[in-house]
């Protein structure tokens, strides 16, 4: 870098972070030099040390480093069975999911139902749907069936059958009829979500208290996934569409206070498929490998998931708009099939 006119202070190779896929460098900036100078030099900086891609660059969050993200010759798989099997009982109304490890080591566990709802995107072969499963396995490790429901939808019939007929799904079958899809869906909008608001009026605020208070009325929450969202919404005619989403976007809006979570995944993130009314009520947003900076920016606003390694790499966007690097732990599919046959 210093080669190529940046200043900056001594290396110390002790201070990286060495993830499961990435080696990340640390450096501090000297004088008044700029970061958006050193990262307008990835490319060439990937050329330099010969990388396979663009390296990400940019500041180390809640520190003084910036930090430039070298692929590790040969990575590392992130288990997820023992994660899961560390897993404790979850709190009222507590929905946590494992995300993965960020680079320095640190298992990142979020609270879906603080989000209360998910954007994830990401490329074929990014990790997506790995990743998605690894989610609702997180969920069903720590709930019994009748204290958790699941709606799943997989227009694509290939990515979640191995979930098909669990005791938590809603219809009881994974849905991969677009029809009977956009039915389940509006009937969470219209039907679901008003009788529940009407359980709770004038008794409580929100579905957790209410369920302390009221044990015997307790209202198991509600995960919907839509795995391919454009494909669901392709199905539909312009006018269907915005009419669709205007139903999404009602219940994604009013469903935080009881106790209903939107899981959106979209191997398409366009502004046409994600657009901004949808963003407005998705915080909470995950980007693993995409096509282009444009699809990067549609999702997380900002560029960087076009450079991501594949293979469950990704980048978390909080709802504080932190975005934050980690790779998502991995269980391959005869020990998905055990794990559930488990559980179910």
């Amino acid at each position: 870098m210093r080669r190529r006119g940046i200043q900056i202070m001594k290396i110390n190779p002790d201070d990286a972070d060495v993830g499961p896929s990435i080696v990340r460098f640390k450096f501090r900036l000297a004088g008044n030099e700029s970061l958006k100078k050193v990262q307008t030099m990835a490319e060439d900086l990937a050329r330099d040390l010969a990388l396979p891609g663009t390296p990400i660059i940019d500041n180390i969050s809640r520190s003084t480093f910036a930090g430039i993200d070298i692929p590790r010759e040969r990575s590392e798989t992130i288990p997820l069975r023992p994660l899961l099997d560390a897993l404790g009982q979850p709190g009222p109304a507590e929905l946590p999911v494992i995300l993965g490890k960020t680079p320095d080591g640190t298992l990142i566990r979020e609270d879906l139902a603080d989000f209360p709802h998910l954007l994830v995107a990401g490329a074929t072969g990014s990790g997506k749907s790995v990743f998605l499963r690894g989610l609702l396995l997180s969920l069903l490790t720590q709930y019994r069936p009748g204290n958790l429901e699941l709606l799943i939808v997989d227009p694509k019939r290939t990515d979640f059958t191995f979930f098909n007929r669990l005791p938590y799904l809603r219809g009881g079958k994974v849905i991969v009829d677009g029809n009977e899809a956009r039915t389940a869906l509006l009937e969470l909008a219209r039907s679901e979500m008003q009788r529940r608001q009407d359980l709770i009026a004038n008794r409580s605020m929100r579905m957790k208290e209410f369920n302390q208070r009221y044990p015997d009325e307790a209202q198991p929450p509600i995960v919907a996934l839509i795995d391919e969202y454009a494909l669901l919404t392709n199905m539909m005619d312009k006018k269907e569409r915005e009419s669709f989403e205007q139903d999404l976007m009602i219940l994604a809006a009013a469903s935080r206070a009881v106790s209903i979570h939107l899981i959106i995944a979209t191997q398409h993130p366009s502004a046409e498929i994600v657009t901004s009314k949808l963003k407005a009520n998705l915080d909470a947003r995950i980007a693993f490998k995409v096509a282009t900076n444009t699809n990067s920016r549609v999702v997380l606003d900002t560029p960087g998931a076009e450079n991501l390694l594949g293979n469950g790499d990704m980048l978390f966007r909080r709802k504080s708009g932190e975005i934050i690097r980690i790779q998502a732990p991995f269980m391959d599919e005869m020990t998905m099939m055990e794990y559930l046959k488990q559980i179910g």
